[in-house]
């Protein structure tokens, strides 16, 4: 789950944050997404722009 993938991610900075797309991300919890956070090869924070900030 997106749980797993996500674990450690407050206490990370961002190489790279994308913003106003549509990410499907597979949780049926929360199908979509409009940003995330990347840092190197790991997937920091998948959700709205605001939780991303």
């Amino acid at each position: 789950t997106l749980d797993k993938l996500l674990s450690g991610a407050d206490s990370q900075f961002a190489d790279l944050v994308l913003t106003d797309a549509l990410i499907y991300t597979s949780d049926h919890s929360t199908p979509f997404a409009e940003a995330m956070a990347i840092r190197g090869e790991r997937i920091l924070q998948v959700g709205n722009f605001s939780s991303i900030q």
